[in-house]
């Protein structure tokens, strides 16, 4: 995969704004009645977004297992895993002060030992979560490889298959106390596959043509999926009496669904877009600032609800739009400003 694939560039610049979204979606989905309409509005929100995180594990599958591109022990940790573990410490000591200073903490000794406790127990602001299982999938990729190389389509179609059984659809299943018996012994199988599912299926979906009943399949799932997750979080929540997340964890059957329709959407036929060299140039651009976005929209958003643009969300519908604009193009202009920073940094060292 020499030439640049321009459709994973918007895959990816679509997922971070869609991560936006969500997390903008998110301010009020725990302090408002569910029974509101402003409520619902965020769960449509909500529940429209929820492929976001998936993708960008499933953008890191199409690289990572790709057997054209040499990846030894050296390079995987000297170069990938080593960048991830300095930019997840950067980015949490970067957030405990941000926050602590937000909060009004008092920045001195016990504090600086309270963060380096915090860290090493793995409590770092909630995005970062997503570095841990990046780095866990980057340890395992030379088996992942190993099995690639061994693999042919079907062999990949079982494995995510029985991933789809045993990590989305039993969990699925076993909230609903009339099964939690009956489906119990799966958990003594005791098989660990979570992201690798959408590891491999990136690389499924990128490299092998989805065609005829599969494909039609694949999107009416999709379909079917967002709303099962609108409607079954709406009732689930009325019937609790508070929000609940339970068909929102990336894990779920209907997530999964969703992440694979997006995926083969922009693969099919975003794809065929006419697109000319210098859009392309932004676009690559857009995409190359996605991660770094992805670390700083959090802080630009807490800023952005501390000014008092909160009130936005008291209308929902065109509150959550405006707010994710705003907070990614901010995040874009501090991403190229950083971008710009650190190439002067490489020029001068």
């Amino acid at each position: 995969m020499k030439e640049r694939v321009i459709f994973i560039d918007l895959l990816r610049i679509t997922s971070i704004i869609a991560v936006v979204i969500l997390h903008v979606s998110a301010v009020r989905w725990y302090s408002i009645d569910v029974t509101s309409k402003n409520w619902l509005i965020l769960n449509i929100y909500d529940s429209a977004v929820r492929w976001c995180v998936p993708i960008f594990i499933m953008i890191s599958g199409i690289f990572f297992l790709n057997l054209d591109k040499q990846i030894n022990y050296k390079r995987l940790y000297g170069k990938y895993i080593l960048r991830i573990v300095l930019v997840l410490i950067i980015t949490s000591f970067f957030y405990y002060f941000f926050m602590g200073v937000i909060e009004g903490n008092e920045i001195n000794i016990e504090f600086i030992k309270n963060t380096v406790l915090l860290f090493l127990q793995g409590e770092v602001r909630y995005h970062l979560w997503f570095m841990y299982v990046i780095i866990g999938l980057y340890i395992l990729t030379p088996i992942l490889r190993g099995v690639i190389k061994g693999s042919e389509k079907g062999d990949i179609e079982y494995f995510i298959l029985i991933g789809i059984i045993l990590c989305s659809l039993v969990p699925l299943l076993s909230n609903f106390n009339s099964l939690n018996r009956v489906l119990a012994f799966v958990d003594k199988f005791n098989i660990p596959m979570g992201y690798f599912i959408y590891f491999i299926s990136g690389y499924y979906f990128f490299y092998y043509d989805i065609k005829g009943i599969k494909k039609i399949i694949i999107y009416l799932a999709g379909i079917i999926s967002f709303i099962f997750t609108v409607i079954s979080t709406l009732c689930l929540s009325i019937i609790r009496g508070y929000p609940q997340t339970i068909f929102y964890e990336y894990l779920t059957l209907n997530v999964m669904f969703m992440s694979f329709s997006v995926f083969l959407f922009f693969k099919q036929y975003v794809s065929k877009i006419k697109i000319k060299k210098k859009l392309k140039n932004k676009i690559v651009l857009l995409s190359n600032l996605s991660f770094t976005i992805y670390l700083i929209h959090d802080a630009i958003m807490t800023l952005v609800l501390k000014s008092g643009l909160e009130g936005l969300l008291d209308r929902p519908v065109s509150g959550v739009l405006v707010l994710s604009v705003l907070i990614y193009l901010i995040s874009l202009l501090i991403a190229l400003v950083i971008k710009k920073i650190y190439e002067i940094l490489k020029i001068l060292i």
